[in-house]
């Protein structure tokens, strides 16, 4: 399996739209990125049509079982949590 990185991004951008040079893709990549990162600071939702959502939530510390039998307390925090929309699972065939 083969992972997509921002380098990726970037050339996909910057082969998608030849006259944007790979400067410039990465300058919009990085922006995207950056406002993303900053509405889930905020703990806005941020939903993408036909691709999903993600939203940050909140974990709870509770008691769980280790495979060794004994019981341990997992960290309480917070998370980012993808919801793939139907238009994505149908294209890579998810059952729901």
């Amino acid at each position: 399996m083969t992972s997509l990185i921002k380098k990726d991004l970037v050339e996909a951008i910057h082969t998608a739209h030849g006259g944007m040079s790979l400067a410039e893709a990465h300058h919009y990549v990085t922006e995207l990125l950056s406002l993303l990162t900053e509405a889930f600071e905020r703990g806005e939702r941020v939903t993408i049509k036909d691709f999903g959502s993600f939203r940050r939530k909140q974990l709870v510390s509770r008691t769980i079982q280790l495979p060794d039998g004994t019981a341990t307390q997992s960290r309480s925090g917070e998370k980012i949590q993808f919801i793939p929309a139907p238009a994505l699972k149908t294209k890579v065939n998810i059952a729901p």
